[in-house]
């Protein structure tokens, strides 16, 4: 099979990952591979300083929901608490490149949405496939704007970008997280994590 992985490129020193520093790891989100840029991607949030941030055991639904009721919502990613969210917003528009299917809209009309959007949700995934400069572009100023899912960095500099708010997951259980993954989960079969929140 050529030692590649399905659909794309092999983890460079597979194996050892986790004997290597944390600066080394954290210069794979700069790789073309998704894998391998997931991996940088979670080595920085790894080492991300959290003292002082302004945290709160929150999650984004709960967030987007509330800015969204009666609004314009569109949301870039596949996240459990859509169907919720329908209910509530006067239109709500999804797009996953990474997840086509029933409720989930071409890319070509995704440009046009968000222009259109008056909350905007956005995946983290947009900092591995390198596309939050162009979304933020499309965005109107008055547009409410909230990265969240694991990939999304716990950091004040996402605010900066022009998020009003950033939801994230804290580990505080180590060892139940790595059994976890070890054993198969997906993230949202993952135990001994928060999903936390902090706003401008």
């Amino acid at each position: 099979c050529g030692g590649r992985h399905a659909g794309g490129h092999p983890v460079g020193h597979a194996g050892d990952l986790a004997s290597r520093p944390v600066q080394d790891l954290a210069r794979l989100a700069f790789s073309d591979s998704p894998l391998e840029a997931s991996i940088g991607m979670a080595a920085i949030n790894s080492a991300l300083p959290l003292d002082g941030l302004p945290l709160v055991e929150r999650n984004a639904s709960d967030i987007i929901e509330e800015h969204g009721a009666g609004r314009s919502v569109v949301i870039l990613g596949d996240f459990p608490f859509i169907p919720q969210l329908r209910q509530v917003a006067r239109t709500l528009r999804v797009f996953d490149r990474d997840h086509p299917g029933p409720g989930v809209e071409p890319q070509d009309a995704m440009e046009s949405a968000l222009a259109e959007a008056d909350v905007a949700a956005i995946s983290g995934t947009v900092l591995l496939n390198r596309s939050l400069d162009r979304v933020l572009s499309l965005l109107r100023k008055d547009c409410y704007r909230v990265m969240l899912g694991p990939t999304t960095p716990l950091s004040r500099i996402v605010l900066d970008w022009g998020f009003d708010a950033v939801s994230g997951s804290l580990v505080v259980d180590p060892d139940r997280v790595l059994t976890d993954v070890s054993q198969g989960a997906t993230f949202r079969q993952i135990r001994g994590i928060r999903r936390v929140t902090m706003t401008r």
